[in-house]
């Protein structure tokens, strides 16, 4: 892996094989420390990788592996379910988990890191299972699998209902068959 340098009008994002840094253009150190926040306490939580903060430029460990979006979805996502929950239980919705594809890094070991809490906040209701829910609905899985590692999950109660109700609006609608 070499360097990767990603820019837009807020940010420039370098990857390394060992350092990911991230500078504001525009220093808004409240919005780059929220980032360190949330990245932070996803860390607590088995979620992401350790972060950094100097100023403009937040640091973060490199998460080596592949994202998901290069993956097959159906060998990862009873385990992403669990990490997705995680983040509920940590009152932290990514807001971004709709698209998980291009915020999961599946490591080596097995165990799945989160990236990119910039548009994150804290909150006492997440709706991360329930985004995610719908992205693995919407690209095929069973259903009835789904519903049934729910069962398992523990979350907070408003995103685990969420994500159960779309589970049973989605069964309901493929036993009505198409239109």
């Amino acid at each position: 892996m070499g360097v990767i340098v990603k820019r837009n009008p807020r940010n420039i994002v370098i990857v390394t094989p060992q350092i990911v840094f991230k500078y504001r253009h525009d220093w808004n150190l409240r919005k780059i420390f929220w980032e360190f926040v949330l990245t932070w306490k996803a860390f607590l939580h088995g979620a992401s990788e350790i972060p950094l903060l100097v100023g403009p430029v937040l640091l973060r460990k490199t998460a080596r592996g592949q994202i998901l979006a290069k993956m097959p979805v159906e060998d990862v996502w009873n385990k992403a379910l669990g990490v997705v929950a995680e983040l509920s239980r940590a009152g932290i919705d990514h807001k971004e988990i709709r698209h998980p594809q291009y915020h999961m890094v599946v490591k080596e070991n097995g165990t799945i890191s989160v990236l990119d809490f910039e548009r994150g906040n804290l909150t006492k209701t997440p709706r991360n299972l329930s985004r995610f829910v719908v992205w693995l609905l919407e690209r095929g899985l069973p259903a009835q699998e789904i519903k049934e590692a729910l069962a398992k999950t523990t979350a907070p109660e408003k995103d685990w209902k969420g994500a159960m109700r779309a589970v049973e609006r989605y069964l309901q609608a493929s036993e009505q068959g198409p239109l």
